[in-house]
């Protein structure tokens, strides 16, 4: 006898709560053909309280995107249906409609997601899901401008390797100054000397030189991806290799975001720009796991197989 699979609450906070819940369907009455039974899973959003209508889509959004990094691929919402309590109809009883908006992301063709690509599966993660998603709900808002640009990499948006490249760096960037707060010199050091060198500077000087010192306590853009890797060292090989890999990077960055004639020797092309494009989604992988609270045994753990094995163990020619 089929008994129906019970709804599993993964998110309770602030009055919002939401859940995996299990539709089926059975052999059509009063004639069987065949014995089976369709089951499917979906999400609930819940909320103790009215919300708007934007309430809602901002988290099927951002769990849309959760389950994209999940599966390595471009998932998309195949349906939304919204129930309006019986507290709120002049009939006073519950209605249930299908909604039509524009969301994002979206997929044109079916999503072809093979258990072996998977980032983690339901099951690896089953008992601590619920803080994997409270952290991920958390985080977003901060990090929404780098994980955007890290999901228009993934989803076909991008057509060649510079522009795709160019995207994972920024994204990077981005998430770097989200994340870390480490400067060249104390903050308090930093001004007293911007002060003096103000002081020192004729005066119809000073707008150009604030401008030049306005950013110039910011950390480097090849100490930014250092920073990135230093946690997963071991993951990239000996000092040297990461070493190489960073500066091949910032090279490549510099050129295709000011194509320097000088700078272009440098800058890596065909097969290498791909391969660093890899070494960039690893590390952003990597940092997501880590903000994801994945321990350090996970992650040696998921870096062992799949794409992401695959993309560490690539080597620059």
């Amino acid at each position: 006898m089929y008994e129906p699979q019970q709804p599993i609450i993964v998110y309770s906070e602030s009055g919002c709560e939401i859940s995996i819940c299990f539709a089926y369907t059975i052999p059509g009455f009063p004639t069987y053909s065949e014995a089976k039974i369709t089951q499917s899973a979906y999400i609930k959003i819940s909320t103790s309280e009215p919300q708007c209508f934007s309430y809602f889509t901002n988290i099927a959004y951002k769990i849309t995107n959760l389950l994209c990094f999940a599966t390595a691929c471009s998932l998309s919402m195949h349906s939304v249906n919204a129930k309006v309590p019986d507290s709120s109809t002049d009939s006073g009883e519950s209605i249930k409609v299908k909604l039509f908006y524009p969301s994002l992301p979206f997929s044109e063709s079916k999503p072809d997601v093979k258990r072996h690509d998977l980032r983690f599966a339901y099951p690896q993660v089953r008992d601590r899901f619920p803080d994997i998603l409270k952290k991920w709900l958390d985080d977003y808002e901060l990090l929404s401008p780098a994980l955007n640009l890290y999901f228009s990499t993934q989803n076909g948006t991008h057509k060649y390797l510079d522009s795709k490249f160019l995207s994972l760096m920024q994204g990077l960037e981005t998430f770097s100054r989200r994340t870390h707060t480490a400067t060249q010199m104390d903050p308090e050091h930093f001004h007293a000397l911007t002060l003096q060198l103000l002081i020192s500077c004729p005066s119809e000087k000073h707008d150009w030189l604030f401008g030049r010192l306005q950013h110039g306590n910011e950390i480097s853009q090849a100490n930014r991806i250092k920073k990135l890797i230093e946690p997963f060292e071991s993951h990239f090989g000996d000092k040297a290799t990461i070493h190489s890999i960073v500066r091949k990077i910032v090279d490549t960055r510099n050129y295709l975001t000011h194509y320097d004639l000088a700078a272009e020797k440098r800058a890596a092309k065909g097969r290498n720009l791909w391969i660093l494009g890899q070494k960039l989604e690893s590390i952003f992988e990597l940092n997501i796991y880590k903000r994801l609270s994945f321990s350090d045994e996970d992650i040696v753990n998921i870096c062992k197989f799949g794409n992401l094995k695959q993309k560490l163990s690539l080597l620059l020619e």
